[in-house]
């Protein structure tokens, strides 16, 4: 891997980060001064912008570290690994979140009336304590090596050679599975989205509902390619043929991730200024 190469992807996740965390924050402020009730549909997705905050910061202090390192000023071993640390577990994190997502919108279009009155909170409150959990257990598990060996935040990808590294596989496992789960809940929203909307022709469907679905499908699709499929091929190639692609093209998984998660808000922020701006003009008609 050329250290060219290497710099690219390493500004391309900070540049990606940055830009997701300013317009994750301008939308959440747009709602705030707005003083606008944020409507049923999208308290799930306005909940995962939590967990992207975590995953950006992170992936934006880890980054520079290894940009000051190839200009020669390497930062302590202590701050690569934890950093490296909330950058993976908290990318898995989201994609279980996504599966949330995805569960939610499901059940919106599926029992529209039983998902306001009981499931939208019961499912909110779930997922928000779940994924806590799967955060604190994903971070508890890289504090184990800790016990075993001192600091070693190489990474060269010369797997299961450390502790830290078996760590490092079972939780891009464990994030492949849920990249799996989710394909398959995906396509079952899809399935009875479809039906729905078959259900619903001729009639007027809640805008906010139809916002909420668009986004939904739109941050999938990006998941789709900028993260399974990238997520299950490197799988494939890292611990069934021996093949450490990252040794040859940097950490493109994580770029990749990043412009994913930037896409993401990208949309929501888009979604919901179309939204305003619509009602607003209906109010002047």
């Amino acid at each position: 891997m050329s250290a060219l190469s290497a710099l690219i992807i390493n500004w391309i996740v900070v540049l990606s980060s940055i830009s997701a965390i300013a317009i994750n924050l301008k939308t959440l402020v747009s709602i705030y001064l707005h003083k606008k009730k944020t409507e049923k549909h999208y308290n799930m997705l306005l909940s995962q912008i939590v967990f992207h905050f975590l995953y950006n910061i992170s992936t934006v202090l880890f980054t520079l570290g290894n940009i000051f390192q190839h200009a020669g000023t390497a930062c302590s071993d202590p701050y690569n690994y934890w950093t490296f640390s909330v950058v993976v577990s908290s990318s898995v994190i989201i994609t279980f979140g996504n599966i949330f997502i995805v569960l939610d919108r499901f059940l919106a279009v599926h029992t529209p009336v039983e998902y306001q009155i009981k499931y939208k909170k019961r499912l909110l409150f779930s997922a928000l304590l779940l994924l806590s959990l799967l955060l604190f257990a994903a971070l508890g598990a890289y504090t184990l090596p800790c016990y075993t060996l001192p600091l070693d935040t190489s990474l060269n990808d010369s797997l299961l050679s450390t502790p830290l590294n078996r760590v490092v596989m079972i939780v891009y496992m464990v994030q492949c599975a849920a990249c799996i789960a989710n394909i398959i809940a995906t396509a079952g929203f899809v399935w009875r989205l479809r039906i729905f909307m078959n259900a619903q022709k001729g009639i007027t469907i809640n805008a906010n509902l139809k916002t909420a679905n668009q986004i939904v499908l739109y941050q999938m699709l990006a998941e789709m390619i900028l993260v399974v499929i990238p997520s299950i091929t490197t799988a494939i190639l890292n611990y069934a043929l021996g093949v450490f692609i990252t040794n040859f093209v940097g950490q493109y998984p994580v770029a990749l991730f990043s412009i994913y998660i930037t896409f993401c808000s990208v949309v929501l922020a888009a979604k919901l200024r179309k939204k305003k701006t619509a009602s607003v003009n209906v109010l002047k008609k």
